[in-house]
């Protein structure tokens, strides 16, 4: 292939790298989404969606990379955006659910959806960096990192 090959298909780089990165979060927009359909909207679920996450990238770093490092993305981390890029809108709204739900304090769910998530891609940014172990490895550790950051409520975090 010519280095002028993308070029019949794409009118600049800039178009290519967005199709790129379209093509990438649709993959990661079907692992969860299969995820959410096999668990549901309960606490399983949001763990599973956690270990998905970070294997994902795990399987496939260079993914992290090029999403988080190479292009513009918006992530909203309020509450009421859905503007915000479409993998972390899934975990957003599942979060927020269970949040509510368990009749957690409304004044610290958006805190607590900010601090889950930065935990979350923060692994996947540790378990993609070289020398930091296999997927696999990440697979078998992932489901006790996970537990160690249940969601509870406060005075549940007392016990």
């Amino acid at each position: 292939m010519s280095h002028a090959a993308p070029y019949s298909h794409f009118s600049s780089k800039d178009q290519l790298l967005a199709a790129m990165h379209e093509h990438i979060t649709q993959k990661f927009v079907c692992v969860l989404e299969s995820v959410l359909q096999e668990y549901g909207p309960c606490p399983e679920g949001l763990m599973r969606m956690g270990c998905t996450y970070v294997l994902f990238f795990a399987r496939n770093p260079q993914y992290f990379h090029f999403m988080f490092f190479r292009t513009s993305m918006h992530i909203d981390l309020s509450e009421h955006s859905s503007e915000s890029y479409e993998p972390f809108e899934l975990y957003k709204g599942l979060m927020l659910k269970l949040l509510h739900d368990s009749g957690f304090p409304k004044e610290l769910q958006t805190d607590t959806l900010v601090a889950n998530w930065a935990f979350i891609h923060g692994l996947a940014a540790v378990a993609t960096m070289p020398g930091a172990g296999t997927a696999e490895e990440w697979e078998r550790r992932l489901p006790g990192l996970l537990v160690s950051m249940r969601i509870a409520k406060p005075e549940e975090r007392k016990k």
